[in-house]
């Protein structure tokens, strides 16, 4: 009997589909439509008819409880994981958040603009990364090598669009080729010690990144895309913070106060960067605050 449960629920969740609960997905409602309005979109089907099995079930009053609540419990997740996936792919915040950096900590990246921020020329360690990956993996990323530095001073987005200042945030956006390659680093090096605030929103199974004078710690999508897989207080398709401490030659890195890397190793000094790799990745309140020796 039990199978016969699971099998009408779970053809309930794909037979017929999630309600329409606005946005993506959602069906416009027409005038001339009566039925429609009334209609109880968590009810049993009607009948039996391209289910599996045979029984009496629907007749019970417990099995009706438990498929409305299982419906109306979904349906709430659905409408709340496609508001946050909407709301991160259609740039609905079109005015800038007001946010104030704490005391000492100044901000990188304005909300405005990508001013203090720009394209640096490609190391040749990193050439030799893409070329070894590129030859090993046929699908491997697009990784295109920057020769001259460029500076984003004034500019709302980079030229190719990858990199954009909207609403207050700075938008890493989907690249044409799915995947591809790309870093953005601050004008500025960072020698001294320092502390790093910021957070970041992803679409699911997005890959991105934080260059610490280098090397670089994985920002994505945890819960999909790793490494960080195990993290109890990720938040997927909404805000995380990230803050890393350096000291000296070492990082210690934490998102919502989790550790992510407790002793990453960095060089002595270079820039904060951001990268591009598959999906779409939004930062904000990206600040840092230098720290006494």
């Amino acid at each position: 009997m039990w199978q016969r449960v699971l099998c009408l629920l779970a053809a309930g969740a794909v037979a017929f589909g999630p309600p329409a609960v606005g946005g993506v997905g959602a069906h416009p409602k027409s005038a001339a439509s009566p039925v429609e309005e009334t209609h109880d979109r968590f009810s049993l089907p009607a009948t039996d008819d391209g289910l599996p099995g045979a029984g009496p079930l629907r007749r019970y009053d417990w099995f009706q409880r438990l498929w409305r609540e299982r419906r109306s419990t979904w349906a709430g997740q659905v409408g709340q994981d496609r508001n946050a996936v909407v709301a991160t792919l259609g740039f609905p915040q079109t005015e800038d958040e007001p946010f104030a950096p704490e005391e000492g900590f100044e901000s990188l990246f304005n909300g405005r603009n990508l001013s203090g921020w720009g394209y640096l020329p490609t190391s040749e360690a990193d050439k030799e990364n893409a070329r070894r990956w590129q030859a090993s993996d046929p699908d491997a990323a697009a990784w295109p090598f920057v020769t001259e530095a460029v500076l984003f001073d004034g500019l709302t987005a980079s030229p190719d669009g990858r990199f954009v200042a909207k609403g207050g945030r700075l938008v890493v956006t989907t690249p044409p080729e799915h995947r591809k390659i790309q870093q953005l680093w601050t004008t500025r090096e960072f020698p001294e010690d320092f502390v790093l605030k910021l957070e970041f929103r992803a679409t699911p199974n997005a890959d991105s990144g934080i260059y610490l004078r280098g090397p670089q710690l994985q920002c994505r999508d945890y819960r999909l895309a790793g490494p960080y897989k195990d993290l109890k207080k990720y938040r997927p398709q909404d805000w995380n913070e990230i803050v890393v401490t350096v000291r000296g030659m070492i990082a210690h890195a934490t998102c919502n106060g989790e550790v992510l890397e407790a002793a990453l190793p960095l060089p002595d000094s270079g820039p904060i960067g951001l990268e591009g790799d598959r999906g779409q990745m939004e930062y904000r309140r990206i600040r840092i605050k230098t720290l006494p020796r």
